[in-house]
């Protein structure tokens, strides 16, 4: 079952890098080059063009290997909070007690919200029920969605995004916008940040953490 899941997990993650890095709704810094290097790394420019991306991006290329190489596990014992013991309100307003995933493989990503083109995060939801259609009684998919701090989300129309992740879901759980870094941090997300003894998330990567059935094994993973 694993073995599958993993290979579930990298074709999303490969979905998830276009709504981080759509030309369209990239986070653009003043000064910045005329090509976006930490863009086009997680894009996969440095195995589809090596060349380029050797003599313009080599700093970003080995940061984007190590990030997509990178998995760490810890363990969780008995004397430590469980995450069978957290909660959050659903896009819907609806709170939902995580003692219901207990027994099953709980999979928790955060996605920014995009504006404009909506296509991205659309293939992101198919993706994930598709994943959770293997596995109906084995898995439970967690999507916090989060605005970007560096983005001017006034300058855009963000009303189809609304609809996407506000839409009723019976085999994903969207839950409503929230922060994941600061003093405002999500207690789920605070949570696993200090299961792994994290300081902010990165807004540009995506982060998929599993926890297996009994709670006591949690799995990072990062695009």
């Amino acid at each position: 079952m694993y073995k599958r899941l993993f290979l579930f997990l990298l074709s999303i993650l490969t979905i998830v890098s276009l709504i981080y890095c759509d030309d369209s709704d990239l986070i653009r810094d003043e000064g910045q080059q005329p090509h976006n290097c930490t863009a086009l790394a997680a894009q996969g420019k440095c195995l589809s063009d090596t060349a380029f991306m050797q003599g313009n991006c080599q700093d970003e290329c080995y940061q984007w290997k190590q990030n997509i190489e990178k998995v760490r596990v810890e363990y969780i014992s008995d004397d430590q909070p469980s995450f069978f013991d957290l909660n959050a309100r659903n896009s819907t307003g609806h709170t939902i007690s995580f003692k219901r995933f207990e027994g099953l493989v709980t999979l928790i990503t955060i996605l920014r919200k995009t504006c404009g083109s909506t296509e991205s995060t659309q293939a992101v939801y198919r993706s994930m029920e598709d994943l959770h259609d293997t596995w109906p009684y084995g898995l439970e998919i967690v999507i916090f969605h989060f605005e970007h701090p560096a983005f001017d989300y006034s300058k855009y129309y963000c009303n189809d995004f609304e609809l996407i992740y506000k839409k009723p879901r019976t085999k994903v759980h969207s839950m409503e916008l929230t922060k994941i870094n600061g003093p405002d941090t999500h207690p789920v997300l605070k949570y696993l940040k200090d299961v792994f003894k994290m300081e902010d998330f990165d807004g540009n990567f995506a982060p998929f953490f599993f926890v297996n059935p009994d709670g006591n094994k949690v799995e990072f993973h990062r695009k």
